[in-house]
């Protein structure tokens, strides 16, 4: 515009054009602001959906799942809403992306996720099993002409033949699992009667996903033909979702036991999210809500899974499902018992306490189907399958009891405590009739206030318990007399240094206790009761040792009263380390050491067998045969 005054002024142009310029000029002026209104409009409706994008609350209420109310998994649905449900730890997305980089917070949209000659042998008991004719799974079996060991993933076979001993074939299982995690560490295998197949139990973490699976844990059994070792090959498997929590093998027929465990705020429109699958070779299937066992209040989100199935071909039998239930499980010569632990709140002097109670639940698995026999609670918890056992109809089961102290008032004004802290601990002996669920005897706080029960091993009418304060690492060892319910006695060692991990009885009366005698080291001890109480015979100790607290990874040997173990022995630099298998005799006066042989791998899988006079030797990648006799 200035351009076209100086241009009037000096009376070059003519008025007409200066009368079409004006306008032009006027009109782009006019855009212009236009555009900068838009802008500025656009702008404040983009921070106004920020802000309310950043401070809106999160939504805090339960979500709402009435639409699947004409599911059958409906009740289960409803109450897996409530366990899972996890609100937002964040107020609104300003709290959660902005505000904790002031706090210095690390952000996390979620958690990582749980991660030869042929072998016509009979087969040749190699695990120390809890139950009579009730097989459990182990790295190591055998026939009467070769031994097979689980190294990881891979199944070797081994001749029998003294020194002369070789591997005669293997095959590697990791390579039907072509993506996620193998846990090795918790596979284990069974071999049937006549030695021609073996069923390995595998878990691992498949990580792939796709839109119709499940990834997550998953166990595979898989059936071998092992008829010639030196030419092993798969037959079929089976998956079931779900870690691996434990198996049997009786009378040809697999017991196996899983957990599946449920994410927080599941998916309920999927159910491979939220219910337990299993696949015989056609799929994922969902086991029926009529076979899942759910009690009325859940503790956990995590089911025990039971699977029946018959060990030649894999046909799965039947299965069911026990919802919270998480924990150990023994089998006996019929029935399985699976136990899940909650919390009971009491009052006591105006004080709120809780206290730690354990459910016990039976299925019978002898018969065409699994059938749940009954239940019971029982104050305490559980440790593992050795602090239960049947005998004569009649279960008894050993617990550590916990009382905790949670709340006092305090002027009108509800204080918490430290649980950890305010815990008080002890130990119960329980027996119940299995005829109508119902206590007949027990024993309770038998221990020292504060200790808690650490190994426990049933023998007919006898009883052993090792109590201990870990802390300060002392205990006393029970005997127990069973054989009058209505008036249970029993004898102790008093206080001494360390505890046992496990308790074994050995031949001629004796107990034998494996475990810690202090700090960092390793006690094998013999014990025998007395007229006033119990005793200790011998015991040997290796300081600065590490060992296995897996009680299959031992080799026992009752009647010629052998114990074999894998240690690891740290010293201060590599050459004062070690890594090896210990072979100790008793004589009825002292233990002994028969063999100190080092042997790769770590204590939980190495393995040993005495075979006539040689003993064999397995640990990861090593294989060695020393004689003991002759």
């Amino acid at each position: 515009m200035k351009n076209i005054k100086m241009a009037r002024s000096l009376d070059l142009v003519d008025d007409d054009l200066l009368e079409q310029a004006e306008p032009r000029g006027r009109r782009t002026r006019a855009e212009f602001h236009l555009k900068k209104v838009i802008l500025v409009a656009c702008i404040t409706i983009l921070l106004t959906a920020g802000c309310l994008w950043l401070f809106i609350p999160f939504n805090t209420d339960l979500p709402d799942v009435s639409m699947y109310r004409e599911s059958e998994y409906y009740d289960i649905i409803q109450k897996l809403n409530v366990a899972t449900f996890v609100k937002p730890k964040n107020k609104n997305n300003f709290d959660k992306y902005i505000g904790n980089i002031f706090k210095g917070a690390t952000m996390a949209d979620g958690a990582a996720p749980e991660s030869g000659d042929p072998g016509d042998g009979r087969y040749r008991e190699l695990t120390d099993n809890q139950v009579q004719g009730v097989i459990e799974g182990d790295r190591i079996k055998g026939t009467d002409t070769h031994i097979f060991y689980l190294n990881g993933s891979r199944l070797e076979a081994y001749s029998i033949a003294g020194e002369s001993s070789a591997m005669v074939g293997a095959i590697r299982l990791m390579d039907r699992i072509p993506y996620g995690t193998l846990y090795e560490d918790e596979w284990e295998f069974y071999l049937s009667m006549d030695g021609k197949t073996a069923t390995v139990v595998a878990s691992y973490y498949k990580s792939k996903y796709h839109e119709n699976d499940y990834f997550g844990v998953y166990v595979d059994v898989i059936s071998l033909d092992v008829s010639d070792p030196a030419a092993m090959q798969i037959k079929k498997s089976v998956t079931v979702s779900g870690d691996y929590q434990s198996s049997r093998m009786v009378n040809g027929q697999l017991l196996l036991l899983t957990g599946f465990a449920v994410s927080s705020n599941p998916d309920f429109s999927k159910e491979f999210r939220y219910l337990p699958q299993i696949d015989v070779g056609n799929g994922l299937s969902t086991i029926p809500a009529a076979d899942i066992i759910c009690p009325e209040t859940i503790s956990r989100a995590r089911y025990t899974v039971v699977c029946k199935v018959a060990e030649e071909g894999l046909a799965l039998l039947d299965s069911a499902a026990f919802l919270s239930y998480s924990e150990e499980a023994y089998v006996s010569e019929t029935d399985i018992f699976v136990t899940r632990t909650y919390t009971e709140p009491f009052e006591r002097n105006g004080l709120t306490y809780e206290r730690t109670k354990t459910e016990i639940s039976c299925m019978r698995y002898e018969g065409e189907n699994l059938a749940l026999q009954g239940s019971v609670s029982v104050n305490g918890s559980v440790k593992n399958q050795y602090s239960m056992d049947v005998y004569d109809g009649i279960l008894r089961v050993v617990t550590t009891t916990r009382e905790s102290l949670r709340s006092q008032e305090v002027d009108g004004e509800t204080v918490l405590f430290d649980t950890v802290t305010a815990d008080t601990t002890n130990a119960d002996l329980y027996c119940i009739d299995l005829a109508n669920w119902q206590p007949v005897a027990s024993v309770v706080g038998f221990a020292p206030e504060g200790e808690s029960a650490e190994s426990v091993r049933f023998d007919g009418e006898n009883a052993y318990v090792c109590t201990a304060e870990v802390v300060t690492v002392t205990d006393p060892v029970y005997f127990f007399d069973l054989h009058d319910l209505s008036n249970i006695t029993y004898k102790d060692t008093g206080v001494i240094e360390g505890y046992s991990t496990s308790l074994i009885q050995l031949g001629n009366g004796y107990l034998l206790g494996i475990g810690v005698g202090e700090r960092s080291s390793l006690k094998v001890e013999i014990y025998e009761e007395s007229v006033t109480g119990v005793v200790s015979v011998c015991k040997y100790e290796l300081k600065n040792v590490s060992y296995s607290e897996a009680y299959k990874s031992y080799f026992i040997d009752r009647e010629n009263c052998l114990v074999g173990l894998g240690i690891s022995l740290w010293g201060k630099s590599e050459a004062d380390s070690y890594n090896g298998y210990i072979l100790l005799h008793f004589d009825g006066f002292e233990l002994r050491e028969v063999l100190k042989e080092s042997l790769s791998g770590t204590n939980e899988e190495k393995r040993g067998v005495l075979i006539d006079g040689y003993f064999y030797l397995f640990g990861r990648h090593e294989f060695k045969v020393r004689c003991i006799y002759g």
